[in-house]
C-alpha cells in the first residue's frame, strides 16, 4: 500500500481518511509504505510476510503473477475468519469481502482489447486469473455490496456479471487537492523546463500512465506532427511500459526530439502543474485518476469518452473530449494551444471540478456504506 500509483494510492488515501474519522482500520498488504509516508497515520498495517518474501525474490511477470494469486488466497482466508465481527473491504484483490471495490471490469477491458485487435493479453496467465477471480466474486455473490468507481463500470458489472443494481453503489475515486494544486504552477513549470533543458516559450503536453497501448500513446505521438502552432511543443511521457516501440514510432514521425520518456515518477504532481495540457486518448480507462490529478493542478484535460472520465470531464468547460484519432487529437490540441485565454479559463474550471472529489467527500460516502453493511450484518442479513 503506497500513497502513489493507481489502486494503491486509492487504498492508502481511503484508509487515511477513514482513520481520521475514528474508524478502526487494519490494512492487509504485501508492501509496506515508504519511510516518508509511513509517518502518516492510516491505522494498523498487517504485512503478509510470505508476500513480502516473494516480492524480494521474484522479478518481472513471475513476481506479479505469483504474488497476486497468493495474496488473493491469503487475504480471503483472513476475511473469512473475521466475517462476523468486522467489515471487510476488498480492492478487487481478494476472493471475498463484504464490500468489493470494482476499480475496473476486466471482462470489459478484455473485450476492448479484442475490439482494438490487441492479442498479447491471451498469453499472459494473469489476465486469465483476474477474469476467473472477477467472475467468482460477482457471479457467486461473494460480497454484500459492490462499489463501482464510475457509472460506466456499474453498467459493465450489470451487463457482464448480472450484478443486481440494488447491490451496487457508485463512489468515485478522490484526489489529493493539497498535493495537486495550481498554486505551484509557475515554480513547477520553471523546474521542469530547467530539468529538461527547454526554453521558456515551450508548450508542455503531458501523458501519464502504464499500458501505453491501452492509453493511446501511439495516437498521441502520431498527432504531434499535425499540430499547428508557432510555439515549440514537448510531450512528456510518464509511466512504466516498453518504450522501444514508441521511440521507433516517434522516429518514424520525425518527432523524436519532442518526446521525452521520463519513466515512473514519484513527483508526478510537479509535472501535472507544469503542463499546459494533459492528454489521454485511452480506449478503455476505468476512472482516469491521472486526469483528475491534472484537473486538480489546474491543467485542462483532453481525453476520450470512457469510464469515469465521462462523469467529471465537461466538454468545453474543464477540457475537451477527443477521439482516439491523430487528426482529432491534433486539432483539439491546436485549438487550445493557440487560445491562452481559453486554456486559463478551463484550468480554473478544472480546479473547481476536482474540489468536488476530495478524499474527505469520498471517505464520507464509504463510511455511510460501511454503517449500512454493519447494520445489515447485525440484523442477520443474508448475502445477495
Amino acid at each position: 500500500m503506497q500513497p502513489h500509483g493507481g489502486i494503491s494510492r486509492v487504498a492508502f488515501e481511503l484508509a487515511r481518511k477513514l482513520h481520521e474519522r475514528g474508524v478502526d482500520i487494519e490494512t492487509i498488504t504485501g508492501e509496506l509504505p515508504g519511510e516518508e509516508s509511513s509517518l502518516i497515520p492510516v491505522g494498523t498495517i498487517r504485512q503478509l510476510k510470505s508476500i513480502a518474501w516473494l516480492m524480494r525474490r521474484l522479478r518481472g511477470y513471475l513476481k506479479i503473477n505469483i504474488t497476486v494469486v497468493v495474496f488473493s488466497l491469503l487475504s480471503s482466508r483472513i476475511f473469512h475468519a473475521r466475517r462476523l465481527d468486522s467489515i471487510s473491504l476488498s480492492h478487487g484483490d481478494s476472493l471475498t469481502g463484504d464490500i468489493f471495490v470494482a476499480h475496473s471490469c476486466h471482462w470489459a477491458a478484455v473485450h476492448a482489447k479484442i475490439k482494438n485487435r490487441q492479442w498479447r493479453w491471451l498469453f499472459n496467465p494473469m489476465h486469465w486469473f483476474v477474469l476467473a477471480r472477477e467472475a467468482w466474486i460477482t457471479r457467486r455473490r461473494h460480497f454484500q455490496y459492490l462499489v463501482a468507481i464510475s457509472h460506466e463500470i456499474s453498467t459493465e458489472y450489470q451487463h457482464y456479471h448480472r450484478v443486481p443494481v440494488e447491490r451496487i453503489r457508485v463512489i468515485s475515486n478522490g484526489v489529493d487537492t493539497q498535493s495537486f494544486t495550481p498554486d505551484s504552477r509557475s515554480a513547477a513549470r520553471l523546474s521542469v523546463l530547467d530539468e529538461l533543458g527547454l526554453s521558456g516559450g515551450m508548450r508542455i503536453l503531458l501523458f501519464a500512465g502504464h499500458e501505453f497501448g491501452r492509453k493511446g500513446l501511439s495516437e498521441l505521438i502520431r498527432a504531434l506532427p499535425l499540430i499547428r502552432t508557432d510555439e515549440g511543443i514537448a510531450l512528456l511521457v510518464l509511466g512504466r511500459d516498453h518504450q522501444a516501440p514508441y521511440k521507433m514510432l516517434a522516429d518514424e514521425n520525425n518527432v523524436s526530439a519532442q518526446v521525452y520518456f521520463l519513466g515512473a515518477r514519484l513527483d508526478i504532481e510537479r509535472y501535472m502543474a507544469a503542463a499546459d495540457l494533459f492528454v489521454l486518448p485511452a480506449y478503455y480507462e476505468p476512472f482516469g485518476l491521472v486526469c483528475m490529478e491534472a484537473l486538480a493542478s489546474g491543467t485542462p484535460v483532453l481525453a476520450t469518452k470512457t469510464g469515469g472520465i465521462i462523469d467529471y470531464l465537461e466538454n468545453g468547460v474543464n477540457g475537451l473530449f477527443i477521439e482516439p484519432d491523430p487528426g482529432d487529437i491534433a486539432a483539439k490540441i491546436t485549438l487550445l494551444l493557440n487560445d491562452p485565454a481559453r486554456r486559463h479559463s478551463m484550468g480554473a474550471a478544472a480546479r473547481k471540478t476536482a474540489e468536488q472529489f476530495s478524499w474527505d467527500t469520498v471517505a464520507a460516502h464509504y463510511l455511510e456504506l460501511i454503517h449500512q453493511v454493519a447494520e445489515e450484518k447485525m440484523r442477520g442479513a443474508v448475502r445477495c
